[in-house]
């Protein structure tokens, strides 16, 4: 199940990788208030079901993701740095430890070192992580709305990685973060308190 579901997430979608961070040093922030631990609600396009769990434990910089399946379980770590550009808040995601046994949804988005990004909405006790959308970033590339060099994987692969180094990528923030489908609002992560 999760297997299937992740090769389905790598060949259908995009999601923008970096190789830098999308964030300088001088943009962190730290969220104490996000620590705990979270049940996933939504998961990519994944609604929450019986045979599905995700728990995310959230501790500073660091969440510990654990995705279990009706046939499989994947855990693995991942480093969540939250910034701001903006008055937004966003988080730039990198795995930081996984299982070779054991590859989940998250974590294969990120087989490469490579960062992706999330802009971030705290709401009572929900988290919602939205990605920056593949679709409106390969059209403002096309289009040269966006000008952000980037290498291109296997053709047709859909795999594209930004090289642009952190300052550019923070510049993208300050000119597009606002706009509201530069983000995906349907591949989101939404994560509800536990404890």
């Amino acid at each position: 199940m999760l297997l299937t579901a992740c090769l389905a997430l790598l060949t259908g979608c995009l999601f923008v990788r970096s190789v830098y961070p999308f964030y300088t040093d001088s943009l962190l922030v730290e969220k104490p208030e996000f620590n705990g631990e979270w049940q996933a609600f939504e998961y990519f396009d994944l609604k929450k079901k019986n045979e599905n769990s995700i728990k995310w434990v959230i501790n500073g910089d660091k969440a510990v993701v654990t995705e279990k399946g009706k046939d499989a379980e994947a855990t693995f770590e991942m480093l969540v740095k939250h910034f701001e550009v903006g008055g937004i808040l966003y988080a730039d995601m990198l795995l930081n430890k996984f299982n070779d046994d054991a590859l989940g949804l998250l974590s294969s988005l990120h087989m490469y070192p490579v960062h992706t990004l999330w802009k971030v909405k705290a709401e009572n006790d929900k988290l919602k992580y939205l990605p920056l959308s593949d679709d409106w970033f390969m059209e403002a590339l096309k289009a040269g709305t966006v000008d952000l060099p980037y290498e291109s994987g296997v053709e047709n692969s859909g795999l594209l990685i930004v090289t642009a180094k952190s300052d550019k990528l923070v510049a993208f923030l300050e000119e597009y973060g606002a706009i509201e489908e530069v983000f995906n609002t349907k591949e989101k992560i939404v994560l509800e308190r536990v404890n």
